[in-house]
């Protein structure tokens, strides 16, 4: 079993993008293959009594039971939100891993369902799938500490038997998501367009996806397709580029991708349009659409969805009316 917090820090919420943003990180890859990634399973499945699958959608429950005690855990300073604007702003974050990919066409089938019947466990071996807190003492910062935004703390286990995928491949080599707590810190002052934003970010998180600047530190882990170091520009080219439609839907590990380390300093700074990397970049914040390229990979590579033959392109619309909704909320 793994088991692991993720943190996301503060100032970057202000801050213009700056250093490495590479490719994508997927939780449970390891060694120099693919293969091994943490996600979750499109099959019902059981663990530790409970039901852990994107079978029916994934489910999230909030503290409090309701938007308006969640939203008043959080300090807004003079700018307090109205509920509908909050629960636009939670529904939000979730919309965005439902977005279909603009350069690709590539949908998914990935859904969140509000439990909110469940209680909510700071445990994520109980609860629903998704619990969401808001905590002035939380799992990485104390009371009037601002300096880690949120925490992510997930479960995954190994499952000899293997998962199956989105796509349909079944006993596929892996581990099984199991839960995720995500915890937002009470001490921050926080605004809507941050909030949805950190909250987007964590769920990246409880889908399986890693922060690709910290992960295996000192030296980046990441997948892309084609990253070239040679210089800071064929850095940059190389690593804004679109690839999710290179990932095999029904074996993304034999993907014609690397897994790539680069040490900090490297010439490899990236325009910083990505949302799974900590601090996420300024662009990223004010965005309406937070996934880019990297990050639709991600989703791609432990989700896979595959494209409908043509003339029968029902997530092309369902996508486009999922940005247009989000679009219309603003």
């Amino acid at each position: 079993m793994r088991r692991a917090i993720a943190l996301a820090a503060l100032g970057v919420a202000l801050a213009f993008p700056v250093g490495p943003a590479r490719g994508f990180g997927a939780v449970g890859v390891t060694g120099g293959t693919l293969e091994g990634a943490a996600r979750w399973d499109a099959a019902p499945r059981v663990l530790y009594g409970q039901e852990r699958s994107l079978a029916g959608g994934l489910r999230y429950s909030i503290q409090g039971g309701s938007y308006e005690a969640f939203r008043d855990r959080f300090d807004w300073g003079n700018h307090l939100p109205t509920v509908a604007q909050f629960q636009d702003a939670v529904e939000g974050a979730f919309a965005q891993w439902t977005v279909t990919d603009p350069a690709t066409g590539l949908g998914t089938n990935l859904a969140f369902v509000p439990d909110f019947a469940t209680a909510p466990e700071m445990s994520p071996f109980t609860g629903a799938q998704i619990d969401l807190f808001g905590e002035i003492d939380g799992p990485a910062w104390d009371p009037n500490d601002e300096g880690i935004l949120a925490a992510t703390d997930w479960f995954a286990e190994y499952t000899n038997h293997g998962i199956t995928l989105t796509s349909g491949t079944t006993g596929y080599a892996g581990s099984a998501m199991g839960g995720a707590d995500i915890v937002l810190n009470a001490n921050v002052v926080w605004s809507l367009y941050v909030f949805e934003t950190v909250l987007a970010h964590e769920l990246g998180h409880a889908l399986g996806l890693s922060d690709i600047d910290l992960d295996a530190a000192p030296y980046g882990r990441f997948i892309d397709d084609n990253y070239d170091g040679t210089s800071a520009d064929t850095a940059r080219a190389t690593l804004n580029n679109s690839f999710a439609a290179l990932i095999d839907p029904y074996d993304p590990a034999a993907s014609p991708l690397q897994l790539y380390y680069v040490p900090p300093g490297d010439k490899g700074v990236d325009a910083g349009v990505m949302l799974m990397r900590s601090p996420a970049p300024f662009l990223v914040y004010i965005s309406e659409q937070k996934l880019r390229n990297d990050d639709f990979a991600g989703r791609q590579f432990l989700y896979p969805f595959v494209l409908p033959e043509p003339g029968a392109l029902p997530s092309l619309a369902l996508g486009a009316a999922a940005l247009a909704l989000l679009r219309r909320r603003r």
